[in-house]
Order: structure tokens, then C-alpha cells, then sequence
């Protein structure tokens, strides 16, 4: 199952299904990841599994350090192992 997923950079275009991944208490993850996208020093991603995308991230670089940040995976994959499996990969960049 883990071996048909992989990991691609996040486009303006998948901009359109944020809501899908909205957490209720968060405010707009669009606007975070627009900023994302369209920073040099940032590095959204997006988690696919069998062409669908089911989970979002993004890594900060700044000198010799990194942050993940607002990594969500969409609420039917939950609890599967696919965000640890997400962010570990992230961590891995």
C-alpha cells in the first residue's frame, strides 16, 4: 500500500482543495501555503496515494536549520500511519 504513494511538490493549483484538508480551529491554510509556494526558502509538498493527494506539507529552510510546519492529512487516511509516514519523509529532505 505505502509503495503507491509518493511525494511531489505542491502547485498553485492544488490551492483549489485546501478546504478539504481545513483543521476546523485552524485559520485558511491557503493563504500559508500561497506564501509557501511562492517562497524561495520554502518547500510545500504534497503526500499522493493512487494519484489522489491525502496529505499536505511544507519544510522552512533558514541557514543550517529546518521546521515542518501545518503538515494535515485528510480526515479519510487518518490513523493509518500515513502522517508519520509523511513526516518522516519530510524530515528525510
Amino acid at each position: 500500500m505505502r509503495s503507491q504513494s509518493s511525494i511531489v511538490d505542491l502547485e498553485i493549483i492544488d490551492l483549489d482543495i485546501m478546504l478539504d484538508f481545513q483543521p476546523d480551529d485552524w485559520p485558511d491554510i491557503a493563504v500559508a501555503y500561497r506564501f509557501y509556494i511562492n517562497s524561495w526558502f520554502c518547500k510545500p509538498l504534497k503526500l499522493l496515494f493512487d494519484n489522489n493527494i491525502i496529505g499536505i506539507g511544507n519544510i522552512i529552510f533558514m541557514h543550517n536549520t529546518a521546521w515542518l510546519s501545518q503538515i494535515v492529512i485528510r480526515e479519510p487516511y487518518r490513523h493509518q500511519g500515513w502522517g508519520k509516514l509523511f513526516t518522516k519523509k519530510l524530515i528525510d529532505r
